[in-house]
């Protein structure tokens, strides 16, 4: 790389630390102890619905790293090999959740369930309603899409979708809603934000360290100093089972700290990982939006500062750090991701799922340079 682009990206990365980001570093760092899963002299038992997709592994790795007796519930369908020392019930939340109830669940008892895989809203809210009797915690993971706007920076008060149209974000609003209704003062509701790192099949974060490894010039949506937010896979797990072990209820965003990373840190990152130097083209907001790439599927993690969701990478996880979430650096999930994703077979490593396809992005840097000559 050489030395002038070193120094802006240098630049731009020293700038986009914000004094609320320190702030919230600071905050990360004032951990909450962690309980032993010892409870009362027992294990603490978990019911894990799902369990073996993207997140899932992770929690339940996790979970038994740290002691405690997991049960899974699924379909049995998906990695149904993964966990074979683990006590598996199968079943469909979708369909007959009576006869699930009656010959699978009926009499059971958890410390807490985890639900890993609610996306609508009744299936959610049937799921709680049975195991209202069968445990004291009900940890939904939700999503930062129930906020129903990104116009203003997040926290865990603001306003959520009403509408119970189909739709991820105002599907997870409505389960949040309803799975509070039955079982009142006992759920946890985490809202992750773009979730990344080993196992990640979106290729969303993925996309950057690879499209650094191929070389050659690479659009990139400015300004140079955009925050851009992002979870890891890990972090989200351990987080998981810490508001577990400390009975925490509520609310909780789980994003690593606003305006804590750019997309030039983002850059320099994926060039330590790969040991490539980028050839970045930055091009402005404007040209991305006149040009319909500002989508998660084309340019993924990164959004626009101009359109609606401008303030989608500037949500609080405050509240979260307070009670004990810790965020790793950012540089990890990407090498933590990379390793994941060169052990992967050669054809699937050719059939990314996210980010520009090399003759669209092209097409869009001869555009760039001709509008700019």
């Amino acid at each position: 790389m050489d030395s002038l682009r070193r120094r802006l990206l240098q630049a731009a990365i020293l700038g986009g630390l914000s004094m609320q980001a320190a702030c919230d570093r600071n905050i990360g760092a004032q951990l909450v102890p962690r309980r032993n899963s010892e409870n009362g002299g027992r294990r603490r038992s978990v019911l894990i619905l799902g369990g073996t997709g993207f997140v899932g592994p992770h929690v339940v790795n996790r979970a038994v790293d740290r002691g405690f007796e997991v049960t899974l519930f699924n379909r049995g369908r998906t990695n149904s090999s993964l966990f074979p020392d683990l006590e598996l019930l199968i079943g469909d939340r979708a369909r007959n959740l009576n006869a699930i109830q009656n010959e699978i669940l009926s009499g059971r008892t958890w410390d807490a369930v985890i639900d890993l895989s609610g996306y609508e809203a009744d299936h959610v809210a049937n799921t709680a309603g049975i195991l209202n009797v069968a445990t004291a915690q009900y940890v939904f993971i939700s999503s930062v899409a129930a906020y129903a706007s990104f116009r203003e920076p997040n926290t865990e008060t603001s306003a959520l979708h009403t509408s119970t149209t189909v739709g991820y974000g105002p599907q997870k609003a409505e389960a949040e809603r309803r799975a509070a209704e039955a079982m009142p003062g006992r759920v946890t509701l985490l809202r992750p934000t773009f979730i990344a790192g080993p196992g990640d099949s979106t290729d969303r974060l993925t996309y950057w360290p690879a499209r650094v490894a191929r070389g050659g010039e690479m659009l990139v949506p400015g300004p140079m100093d955009r925050p851009i937010q992002f979870i890891d896979v890990r972090d989200v797990a351990d987080f998981t089972l810490h508001c577990v072990e400390n009975s925490l209820m509520g609310a909780f965003n789980a994003v690593i700290a606003a305006r804590s990373y750019s997309m030039a840190q983002l850059l320099a990152d994926c060039e330590s990982a790969t040991e490539q130097d980028a050839a970045p083209v930055w091009v402005s907001p404007e040209f991305v939006e006149d040009k319909g790439i500002d989508d998660e599927d084309q340019l993924p993690i990164w959004e626009s500062p101009l359109g609606p969701r401008r303030a989608f990478p500037l949500i609080s996880g405050q509240k979260s750090f307070e009670h004990g979430m810790v965020t790793r650096p950012p540089a990890e999930t990407i090498r933590g991701t990379m390793a994941w994703w060169e052990e992967l077979p050669e054809q699937r490593r050719r059939s990314m799922r996210a980010g520009l396809q090399a003759a669209r992005e092209e097409e869009l840097l001869s555009e760039w340079r001709r509008l700019n000559a």
